[in-house]
C-alpha cells in the first residue's frame, strides 16, 4: 500500500503535473482512476501533495492512461524524487519502467487537435468491455449505433483498457470510398504492426507466415520465409494466406492475447468480411479477440456485413450493443464537463441545448468546441462541422426520400404520414420505401401508426435551413393546401404559420385572425395579441382591398392589450386602428 507522507515541493510538482495532463486528456479524477485501475482518492491525494511518489507499477499505468509521449512520460517521472519499495525498504531511485503489456501500441487517432471527450455513461456497455477483455462471452463484441453516438469513443476505451491488460491491440478503420486498398482495414493494421518492428522482432511474428506475402506484397525481401513457387486454384491461396493471418495474430498475441478493434466496418468490402470471418471462426484455436463498430444507419439488411452478424449471433459468436443518446442526466454531465471553459453569454439554455442536441454525444461535443474556439457557424447558429455530417447523411439518401426529408422539415418536427404524402405527390410505394430510407438512416423515426418524428432537432433545423428560399414557400404553400382539405381541430395556428411562411398572404390573414380569436377565448392575451399583430402584417401584403380586415384585427390586438391590463401597450395598437380608419375614410374613429 502506497505511503501517505507530508507534502513536499518535489511531491506537489509530481501532482500539479498529474493534474495537468488529467485535464488536457479530458479526464476527471474518476475517470482516471477507472482508467488507470487505481482508486479516485489516490489520485486526489498525489494531485495535492498528500501523498509522495507512486510505485513504479502504479506510475506506468497512470502513464499509459493518459497516453503520455516519452517526453511527457520523463517530465512526470522527473517530479518524483524517490520511490519507496515494500514496508521497510529503503528509498531509490528508479527509472520508469513500463508494464508488460502489448508488443506496439497502435493507439486510435485521436480528433483533430488531439481532444478526446470525456466518457460519459455507458455503464452496461463498460461493463461488456470489461467481460470481453477478460475473456468472457463471445470472441466478439459489436458496437452499433447512429453516426456520433460514441462507438469510436468506446473503442478507444477499449484500446485502453486492453493494453493495460496485456493485450496486443491492432486497431483501424474503414473509409467511406476512394482510396481503401483491398482487405482493409486488417491488412492496414498488419503492415502497421510490422514498419516499426526491428528485424528480428519482425521474423519472429513472421515465423510460419510465408503466404502472407500474397496479402502483403511489400514483405517480399523482408524477415519472411518465400511462399512455395507452385500455383495453386485461386481458392486454395485464399485458403492460405487467411491462415498465414491467423498464424501471424497469434505469433504477437501478448499475454492476454491479439486484439481486434475496428471502426466503421459499414464500409468494409466482401473480401475483407471473409478475411474478418476467417479469423474470427478460428477464436477456437488462436487467442483472438474482436472488437468491431458499425453505422447501423448505412448498413442495409442485405449487406455483407449484416449477413456476417447473423451468422455470428446464431452461432452465439457474437454479443452485438446498439448504442442510445444520452440520458437526461448523462447530457448534463457531459455539458458541464465541456462548457467549463466556454463564456457562459455564448451558451444558450443548456436545456434547450440539450433538447436540440438529443443526448448524441459528437452534436455535443462539435457544437461546444466550436463555441469555445470560435468556429465558423452556419445560418442556423451552429459550427459548420455538425451542420456538415449531418448533410452528409442526408446527401446519401435517395432524390425521393430527400423530397420527403425537406417536406417534414417544413411540417414541424412531428410529421402526419397522410399529410406528408399529399404534400409530397409521390406515388404511395415510392414513399413508403423513401420513409423507411429516411428512418432506416436514423434522420427520423415512426410514431405510432401514421407520424414521424426527426429523431433530433438539430436534424429538423440543418435540413430546412439548406432548403433555398423559393423551396421553402413552396412547401409552405403546399403544406397549407393540404392541411386546409382536413377538419381544423386545433390546427388552425398551425395552418396559419404556413400560410404565412407560404406567402399566402390572404389566406394567412384570415387564419391569424382565428387564431387570435381563439387565444382571446382561451384567456390566452399575450398569444392574442401576437396573432392579430402577424395578422395585420399580413393585410398590409395586400394593399388597400384588406383595410377593412386590418382596422378590425388593430381593433382586437388594442383589447388583447387591455385584457391584460396593459394599456401602454394598447395605445399603439388603438393608434393604429384610427390610421386605418382614416385611410378607409371614417374620421369617427
Amino acid at each position: 500500500m502506497e505511503t501517505a507522507e507530508p507534502a513536499s515541493a518535489e511531491s506537489l510538482q509530481f501532482g500539479a503535473l498529474l493534474k495537468r495532463y488529467r485535464v488536457a486528456a479530458g479526464l476527471s479524477q474518476e475517470g482516471l482512476a477507472e482508467r488507470a485501475g487505481v482508486s479516485a482518492r489516490a489520485i486526489s491525494a498525489y494531485e495535492c501533495g498528500e501523498r509522495q511518489s507512486p510505485y513504479r507499477d502504479t506510475m506506468a499505468l497512470l502513464v499509459h492512461a493518459l497516453a503520455l509521449s516519452p517526453n511527457e512520460a520523463a517530465m512526470l517521472e522527473a517530479g518524483v524524487p524517490c520511490r519507496r519499495g515494500p514496508a521497510g525498504a529503503p528509498a531509490q531511485p528508479a527509472p520508469l519502467e513500463p508494464l508488460p503489456l502489448a508488443r506496439t501500441r497502435l493507439r486510435l487517432l485521436p480528433p483533430a487537435g488531439g481532444y478526446v471527450p470525456p466518457l460519459v455513461g455507458r455503464a452496461d456497455e463498460l461493463a461488456a468491455l470489461e467481460r470481453h477483455l477478460a475473456g468472457e462471452g463471445p470472441p466478439v463484441l459489436v458496437l452499433a449505433g447512429e453516426p456520433g453516438i460514441g462507438k469510436t469513443r468506446l473503442l478507444r476505451e477499449a484500446v485502453w483498457r486492453a493494453e493495460v491488460r496485456g493485450w496486443t491491440v491492432l486497431h483501424g478503420g474503414c473509409r467511406r470510398r476512394g482510396g481503401q486498398a483491398p482487405y482493409a482495414p486488417l491488412l492496414e493494421v498488419l503492415a502497421r504492426h510490422l514498419s516499426p518492428q526491428s528485424a528480428e522482432r519482425q521474423r519472429e511474428d513472421l515465423q510460419g507466415c510465408a503466404w502472407l506475402v500474397r496479402l502483403l506484397p511489400e514483405l517480399a525481401g523482408c524477415q519472411i520465409e518465400p511462399p512455395p513457387a507452385w500455383q495453386l486454384a485461386p481458392e486454395q491461396e485464399r485458403r492460405l494466406m487467411f491462415g498465414a493471418v491467423e498464424r501471424f495474430l497469434t505469433n504477437i498475441a501478448g499475454s492476454a492475447g491479439t486484439l481486434l478493434a475496428l471502426d466503421d466496418l459499414q464500409w468494409a468490402d466482401p473480401d475483407a468480411l471473409d478475411l474478418l470471418a476467417s479469423v474470427i471462426w478460428s477464436t477456437t484455436s488462436t487467442p483472438v479477440r474482436v472488437i468491431g463498430a458499425y453505422r447501423d444507419t448505412e448498413a442495409r439488411t442485405d449487406s455483407p456485413l449484416v449477413a456476417l452478424l447473423a451468422d455470428l449471433a446464431q452461432a452465439d459468436w457474437a454479443e452485438h450493443r446498439t448504442l442510445c443518446p444520452l440520458s437526461e442526466r448523462e447530457t448534463e454531465q457531459l455539458l458541464d464537463h465541456l462548457l467549463e471553459q466556454v463564456d457562459a453569454e455564448r451558451v444558450e439554455c443548456r436545456e434547450q441545448l440539450s433538447r436540440r442536441l438529443g443526448g448524441v454525444p459528437f452534436f455535443l461535443v462539435s457544437y461546444v468546441r466550436g463555441l469555445r474556439a470560435g468556429a465558423p457557424v452556419s445560418e442556423n447558429g451552429m459550427p459548420w462541422i455538425l451542420a456538415q455530417s449531418l448533410r452528409q447523411r442526408v446527401a446519401a439518401l435517395s432524390e425521393s426520400a430527400r423530397d420527403v426529408i425537406s417536406a417534414a422539415a417544413v411540417l414541424g418536427r412531428i410529421a402526419v404520414r397522410s399529410v406528408l404524402l399529399a404534400v409530397v405527390g409521390r406515388p404511395e410505394d415510392e414513399m413508403t420505401a423513401a420513409l423507411e430510407a429516411v428512418c432506416r438512416a436514423r434522420l427520423m423515426e415512426e410514431e405510432g401508426r401514421d407520424v414521424y418524428r426527426f429523431v433530433h432537432d438539430i436534424i429538423r433545423e440543418v435540413v430546412e435551413a439548406d432548403l433555398s428560399v423559393a423551396r421553402r414557400v413552396a412547401l409552405h404553400r403546399r403544406a397549407a393546401e393540404v392541411l386546409e382539405a382536413y377538419p381544423p381541430d386545433g390546427a388552425i395556428e398551425t395552418l396559419a404559420y404556413h400560410c404565412e411562411q407560404g406567402e399566402s398572404w390572404a389566406k394567412a390573414l384570415e387564419y391569424l385572425a382565428q387564431a387570435g380569436d381563439l387565444a382571446r377565448a382561451a384567456c390566452a392575451s399575450q398569444a392574442a395579441a401576437d396573432y392579430y399583430s402577424r395578422a395585420y402584417a399580413a393585410a398590409a401584403k395586400l394593399g388597400d382591398a384588406a383595410l377593412p380586415s386590418a382596422l378590425d384585427v388593430a381593433r382586437k390586438r388594442g383589447f388583447a392589450h387591455f385584457d391584460m391590463g396593459d394599456a401602454a401597450a394598447a395605445v399603439p395598437a388603438f393608434t393604429l386602428m384610427g390610421e386605418t380608419a382614416q385611410r378607409l375614410g371614417d374620421r369617427h374613429l
